[in-house]
């Protein structure tokens, strides 16, 4: 696919066409809400400005090439210079975070990182004004990241000895706040953390170009969220810092609430919630942070993560072992608690890992055919490199056995309108069934749930879980990602009769879907809701709770 689009690229280099593959997603299409997705991705721009600041950061000429190499949350592109040289360019789509934060924070946090020695690309040049550039849009133009792209064949030990040591550094540096790296100049005085905002910092180090300012992960800044004053950071504490969570969403709950692109299709089921219910939740998951969150320094003070390190983002150096040569995209990087931060990387996360000091179970394979023998061992290979990441990178987190339960319940409280509120509550409901078991303050649970409570929750969990199997096995069978997102492969009029031929299909089955419908018009409402590829900006599943 992108040595079609290189072709085409090449052909209007300076191309002013807001309709040009530089400024739009070209890489695939969408079942739900399609419209509203291209334009969250969709970033338009001076060309010929950019290629000129790109030839000035590296002193060249001219650009000779500008292949797009990335276009989802950023618009990347790979430029290539008359004097052989090569950059990277990144510009933020809509979807990317808090216009000029983004940016900035991202800058900044490599800085910090190389002086880490941790290696991340230097930045050549930069500017996260889209007012101010004569690109028009932010930006930044980078270094290649050295070395080749990991790929699940090198999963091994050395991969994780590698990922280790590359992290350890942010493993051990301990912050006084939770929000994201910033230049000092580019945050307002009454925005940024005041004095030293490290704990016992490395020598020889200089940090003092740098504040922890507000988050920049966009998480914050979705929709109406970014409206909110004083809402973003930074914090003092990990307290502060995971009940801002909670507060930011009861805030834009009470102000908004209206639809989003990302909606989950369910979010009408039973026991999903009404607005109040959201709210109603949320200050239950407030009452339980003082039992549930460490105190312990080491597991409540700020650490500086990765936000997202999948194999795309990691580039080895072939030599006698693996060594990891560059880790890219820090966008949306934040300091946040230990304990909620700190994790596995994605390509050699496991599943199968036991918590806190568990040791893996035996590995029995007696009785197995040779197909579940294999997976066996695999699974348990994984769930060993997982547990040796952990003690090499992070050894006193293994000691919190709240870890996992802390870090799904902060997650939830982020995304309930989006999701709906039922997993959420079922997860309260877990805990509260698990509180001696996980050694918390005896009788002290502050949450609580009568018969007829829980009887609603397993109902209405295992409706939904049913209801969304339909969407899990037709995702599966025709290889499609999050709402109904269909990556093309590379031959353009293949891609686009297989997206047709998809779409065929799926609406035959929609229409037997229907067949099932009560013939009344409010029964006919309710099963349309049940189908996972639909328009959700355009029904608004939640305005009435049919379900």
């Amino acid at each position: 696919m992108l040595s079609s689009l290189k072709q085409h690229f090449n052909r209007r280099l300076l191309s002013t066409d807001a309709s040009s593959p530089y400024f739009t997603y070209t890489s695939g299409r969408w079942l739900c809400n399609e419209n509203a997705q291209m334009e969250l991705r969709r970033v338009v721009f001076n060309v010929a400005a950019l290629q000129r600041a790109a030839v000035a950061a590296v002193g060249a000429n001219s650009v000779t090439s500008m292949t797009k190499v990335g276009e989802n949350i950023n618009r990347v592109f790979l430029l290539t210079f008359d004097n052989g040289k090569e950059a990277i360019a990144r510009l933020p789509t809509p979807i990317a975070g808090p216009p000029g934060l983004v940016t900035a924070s991202e800058v900044a946090t490599m800085d910090f990182l190389r002086r880490l020695r941790v290696p991340v690309p230097r930045i050549l040049a930069w500017n996260s004004t889209s007012e101010t550039s004569d690109v028009g849009a932010e930006y930044i133009i980078m270094e290649k990241a050295e070395g080749r792209e990991a790929t699940e064949n090198d999963v091994d030990r050395s991969l994780v000895i590698g990922l280790a040591k590359a992290l350890k550094p942010l493993a051990d540096l301990q912050f006084k706040y939770h929000g994201s790296i910033y230049y000092k100049k580019d945050v307002p005085a009454g925005e940024q953390s005041y004095g030293d905002f490290l704990l016992n910092p490395p020598s020889g180090v200089d940090f003092s170009p740098f504040v922890i300012g507000p988050i920049a992960q966009r998480d914050w800044w979705r929709d109406d969220r970014a409206k909110q004053k004083g809402g973003h950071g930074p914090w003092s504490s990990a307290y502060k810092y995971a009940f801002a969570v909670a507060h930011r969403e009861q805030l834009w709950l009470d102000t908004s609430a209206k639809p989003y692109v990302y909606d989950h299709y369910l979010c009408g089921l039973p026991g999903q919630g009404k607005i109040d219910d959201h709210i109603e939740i949320l200050n239950s998951y407030k009452d339980l942070l003082p039992y549930i969150m460490p105190d312990e320094p080491s597991m409540a003070s700020g650490r500086l993560w990765h936000p997202d390190l999948h194999q795309g983002n990691i580039f080895l150096r072939d030599t006698n072992t693996v060594e990891v040569a560059s880790l890219i995209d820090w966008q949306g990087a934040c300091v946040g608690p230990a304990f909620l931060q700190l994790s596995v990387p994605e390509i050699i996360y496991s599943n199968d890992a036991p918590t806190c000091m568990k040791s893996s179970p035996p590995l029995l394979l007696d009785g197995l055919n040779d197909e579940d023998r294999v997976d066996a061992e695999r699974r348990s290979k994984a769930a060993a490199l997982h547990k040796e990441f952990e003690r090499l990178a992070y050894p006193e987190l293994l000691s919190l056995p709240l870890r996992r339960t802390c870090y799904r319940l902060h997650e939830m409280a982020g995304y309930t309108w989006q999701t709906g509120a039922l997993m959420f509550r079922y997860s309260l409901l877990s805990l509260h069934d698990r509180w001696d078991e996980l050694e918390l303050e005896p009788g002290s649970c502050p949450i609580s749930f009568t018969p007829s409570d829980r009887d609603f929750l397993d109902k209405a969990f295992v409706s939904y879980v049913k209801c969304n199997q339909l969407a899990v096995d037709m995702d599966k069978e025709f290889g499609l990602g999050e709402c109904g997102h269909f990556v093309y492969k590379g031959d353009p009029v293949k891609d686009a009769e297989e997206f047709r031929r998809i779409k065929e299909i799926l609406e035959e089955r929609r229409k037997e879907h229907m067949q099932y419908a009560p013939k009344h018009e409010h029964g006919q409402r309710v099963r349309a809701l049940l189908w996972p590829y639909r328009d959700t900006l355009d029904d608004h599943p939640r305005t009435h709770l049919l379900l």
